[in-house]
């Protein structure tokens, strides 16, 4: 054992003496026996150094900028670049809609400026739903497809309604949709197709003089209907005497109406060796009168409530009714049928 160095354990006396004397204090604040560091609460940080330099990651805001400056660079490319604008406009599916109509119309919706400021030709500011709501509202289709194709091309596919009656208001033959709008105006009314009656009306002036002059009594229009089916097509043709005023893709009759009359074309032609040549309707709410190619006509109810009438006609041409002579059937009254 060597000679003992009273320095040494001077000082590891020392310090396990500290150690005891920090535990008892520690155990009075705190009621455990567990040994925890003492804490100076009189201690209020460090204090900031108002002359010291910040330091500041000046190499990530630069290539945020960069980034920033790109981006708003290729976007101001993409919108005002004539090579992104739209320059080519393909149509598709038209046959009774004209082409030179519809492309103006095309042309000024994207010409447009987008939010007052962006060019409406754009690429990205082509706003393809419009162009589809404004030539289905002004023309007579069922659907438009509009597609973009970068960097400049749009194409639009129109599928075109399909007539279901050629429609006289003594003026002009139009076609009309299954739902009784208008497709298309496709002719004007021939003079000879009028039939007008006219008299001499005399009349003596104050002075003694007479004076004559032509006075209509009459007009009555009779459709050409077979040349309107050679030109226009077999549909049903249809007269109506009150002369409306037609708009494209404006309502014209009622669809039941139209429905109805496509029956009634239908079973003639396909039941009966009866051949129509056009209906007529005299006002708003007249029932319907079909003229045979025979001369002799069929007075209908216009708003039936079911088919009855086509088996009541089938039954009173088969047993009983001589066409050699006749003037109408009359088939508007339920379970009745009458003739002339």
């Amino acid at each position: 054992m060597g000679p003992i160095n009273r320095y040494r354990m001077k000082r590891a006396w020392g310090r396990r003496f500290e150690r005891a004397t920090h535990n008892v204090r520690s155990f009075s604040f705190t009621g455990s026996r567990r040994a925890v560091r003492g804490r100076d609460f009189s201690w209020q940080g460090r204090r900031p150094n108002p002359y010291a330099r910040r330091s500041t990651d000046w190499k990530f805001r630069l290539k945020i900028s960069l980034l920033s400056a790109l981006l708003f660079s290729f976007a101001a490319l993409v919108i005002y670049h004539p090579r992104f604008q739209v320059s080519t406009v393909e149509l598709s599916g038209l046959k009774r809609a004209k082409e030179e109509e519809m492309r103006p119309i095309v042309t000024g919706i994207i010409r447009h400026k987008a939010w007052f400021i962006f060019p409406g030709e754009s690429y990205l500011f082509v706003d393809l739903a419009e162009i589809e709501d404004i030539l289905t509202d002004r023309f007579p289709v069922r659907s438009v497809s509009v597609t973009k194709h970068f960097p400049d091309k749009i194409s639009i596919a129109v599928e075109e309604k399909l007539p279901a009656m050629i429609f006289d208001n003594g003026q002009h033959y139009s076609y009309l949709d299954a739902e009784g709008k208008l497709i298309e105006t496709v002719r004007a009314v021939a003079d000879y197709e009028w039939k007008i009656t006219t008299r001499t009306v005399t009349s003596t002036a104050s002075d003694g003089r007479e004076t004559s002059q032509e006075e209509v009594v009459e007009r009555s229009h009779r459709p050409d209907a077979k040349l309107i089916a050679s030109e226009l097509g077999s549909w049903p043709l249809v007269y109506d005497a009150q002369g409306k005023d037609l708009a494209v893709n404006g309502p014209v009759l009622d669809p039941q109406l139209v429905s109805y009359i496509a029956d009634w074309q239908a079973f003639l032609t396909r039941s009966t060796d009866i051949l129509p040549s056009y209906f007529i309707m005299d006002s708003e709410f007249s029932d319907i009168i079909i003229k045979t190619v025979e001369g002799w006509e069929i007075k209908a109810r216009r708003r039936p409530e079911g088919r009855g009438e086509f088996n009541e006609l089938l039954t009173a041409l088969r047993d009983t009714i001589d066409r050699r002579n006749l003037s109408y059937i009359d088939v508007r009254y339920q379970g009745r049928v009458y003739w002339q």
